[in-house]
């Protein structure tokens, strides 16, 4: 969301809040002063929804991962287990031309390792078909 900070359709609402708050303050006529307010306020209400627009879109496609492949990683994945199945450190291969992996950060101290990232490639991936 950082990066949208500094996105041309940013810098419009930027330009207008700023333009219309200058011009507004330096105006001695009172239409002309309003015209500019309104201009401002334009300004910042479309930053705002630009931001709530961003927000959405991106708690969507966070609805739409988990509720798609990080539903149910093994079966999307097409991943088969290779010991208990109620282990939780049961260790995975796949059947297909696919794969998930986690990448772990594991202290010298022997403490619990840390999960600091994932990768999934899917069936349709084009990773595989070279």
């Amino acid at each position: 969301m950082k990066a949208q900070l500094t996105n041309p359709a940013a810098f419009v609402s930027y330009f207008m809040t700023m333009f219309g708050t200058i011009m507004a303050t330096r105006s001695t006529h009172p239409m002309t002063t309003l015209g500019f307010s309104i201009m401002a306020f334009t300004g910042c209400i479309l930053f705002l929804l630009y931001r709530r627009y961003l927000k959405a879109a991106f708690m969507g496609f966070l609805k739409q991962s988990f509720e798609g492949d990080l539903a149910d990683i093994s079966r999307h994945y097409k991943l088969v287990g290779s010991g208990e199945p109620n282990e939780m450190t049961q260790e995975l291969r796949p059947i297909a031309k696919s794969g998930f992996w986690v990448a772990e950060l594991v202290d010298e101290d022997g403490s619990e390792p840390t999960i600091i990232g994932c990768l999934g490639l899917g069936t349709c991936s084009a990773a595989f078909d070279i």
